[in-house]
């Protein structure tokens, strides 16, 4: 088939599609409508008639039968329906018709009514319904009315002829037009067909030719644009994947902080017997550790996976959010000979605990490592003019000038046989990185070798585009 007349069929098709689906929803509204309006005013008088043989019994049904007869039949002269009225274990007391269906009772209770439509012998539709009247005796009844309906479904099915006439006539009139407009728009989008689909097979050297200065030309002109752009942004697409993978590993890798902790908290409890206040403040280390490992992954995972994910900042009074932090790891550094100085003032500031917690977290960690037996960790924080500054140095080895450049990239690490022994996959420093952009803030690096190493994070006040105070 050409594309001449492949462009003639789907315009074709799409306008029958689209004007037969408006049409049938529309003749379907209506029906349902008019079905609506029809059962609703069956159900409205259905309770003025459970109401009338309340009236005419006096509230007892049981010893009334005579008065419910009487009133059925008024009921028949008024409204001109078929009535039927059962009582207990299906007894008929009266009906009028012999065309209702049984059944219907079972689903109607004092208060609510029951309806279903049904056909008679003649194939009209009728719509049957039927609701309880419970006496004061405890007696109940069921009263059921027929209603024809047929009009509503014969005027449906003169509307759904009517409306066939009309679609056919459309689609009549719809493929003529689409017949001089395949001829119109056919040639030029050829060529412009051919060039997608080169490019679509991998050959994005291929350029449309621009043959007018029509919305065609203009189309074959901004397609050459998209392929440029195209190429230019494939490397990007790449480089953006691999900064996506490299961030999941850090995340990875940030896993195990808290899990180091859980685990040396519980072997404490399981391996040795603690005092009830140790004890205590071993399983509260456990619980929060594990709750915020839980949040921490929830809130990483969506920073990796939406790029305009936004990080609710919320005051923290940080000296005590840093010694809670430090505490983490009062045990690693004990044990390693490690002293921890904190000069913290009583600053309230907007972060986000959790990811704050995991930024100090790396960086003592970091400094532990590139510590001796018996050195030294001084953490100063405070306010600093209209910002937040934390400065953590260490009196370590230190590192190489010619290693600064590197220190945030993922997986890079200055002394690889001594990250490697200390289970180090370079990723801390990459990780904190990207939780002080995220805040909005700057993370600086100053070493020498011999002399130890200080990190400086300064926070702006009210952090960044990527976070909400």
């Amino acid at each position: 088939m050409s594309y001449r007349a492949k462009l003639r069929l789907v315009i074709v098709a799409l306008l029958a599609i689209s004007i037969g689906l408006t049409g049938a929803w529309l003749i379907s509204a209506s029906f349902d409508n008019a079905l609506a309006r029809e059962v609703e005013a069956a159900q409205s008088e259905e309770r003025m008639a459970l109401y009338a043989l309340a009236a005419s019994t006096g509230g007892r049904v049981g010893d009334r039968t005579e008065a419910l007869i009487d009133t059925v039949h008024a009921l028949e002269e008024q409204n001109g329906l078929s009535y039927r009225l059962t009582g207990e274990g299906g007894r008929l007391i009266h009906q009028t018709a012999s065309v209702f269906s049984d059944g219907l009772t079972a689903s109607a209770e004092a208060g609510k009514l029951a309806w279903r439509i049904g056909a008679d012998g003649d194939g009209q539709h009728q719509l049957q319904i039927a609701g309880a009247l419970t006496g004061t005796d405890g007696v109940t009844v069921w009263l059921e009315t027929l209603r024809p309906i047929e009009e509503i479904y014969r005027a449906r099915t003169d509307l759904s002829r009517s409306f066939c006439w009309m679609l056919a006539a459309v689609a009549a009139v719809g493929a003529a037009a689409s017949w001089a407009l395949s001829h119109w728009l056919a040639g030029p989008l050829t060529g412009l067909t051919r060039t997608a689909r080169a490019i679509a097979a991998g050959d994005l050297e291929q350029r449309a030719e621009v043959r007018s200065a029509d919305e065609i030309g203009q189309l074959a002109r901004d397609f050459n644009e998209m392929t440029d752009r195209l190429c230019d942004t494939i490397g990007a697409l790449e480089n953006e994947m691999a900064k996506r993978e490299e961030f999941m590993g850090a995340f990875a890798h940030e896993m195990r902080t808290p899990m180091t902790s859980i685990i040396g908290y519980a072997d404490l409890l399981r391996s040795q017997e603690l005092s009830p206040d140790a004890r205590a403040e071993a399983a509260n280390y456990i619980f929060t550790e594990g709750r915020r490992l839980e949040n921490l992954s929830n809130k990483l995972l969506d920073l990796i996976v939406l790029e305009k994910q936004k990080v609710e900042l919320r005051p923290c009074h940080m000296g005590k959010l840093i010694a809670q932090t430090g505490g983490l790891l009062d045990r690693t550094l004990r044990q390693a000979g490690i002293s921890l100085r904190c000069r913290v003032d009583e600053t309230v500031w907007p972060v986000e605990p959790d990811l704050f917690k995991t930024l100090l977290l790396n960086l003592l960690d970091n400094a532990r490592k590139a510590l001796p037996e018996g050195g030294a960790i001084v953490l100063r924080a405070g306010a600093d003019g209209d910002g937040w500054k934390m400065t953590v140095r260490d009196n370590g080895q230190g590192i190489p000038a010619s290693e600064m450049p590197r220190l945030t990239e993922a997986f890079y690490r200055v002394d690889k046989a001594r990250a490697r022994a200390s289970g180090g996959v370079g990723l801390g420093l990459r990780l904190c990185a990207e939780i002080v952009r995220v805040h909005g803030g700057t993370i600086d690096f100053e070493s020498a070798e011999g002399a130890g190493t200080t990190v400086t994070v300064r926070l702006p006040k009210g952090g960044t585009d990527d976070a909400t105070a």
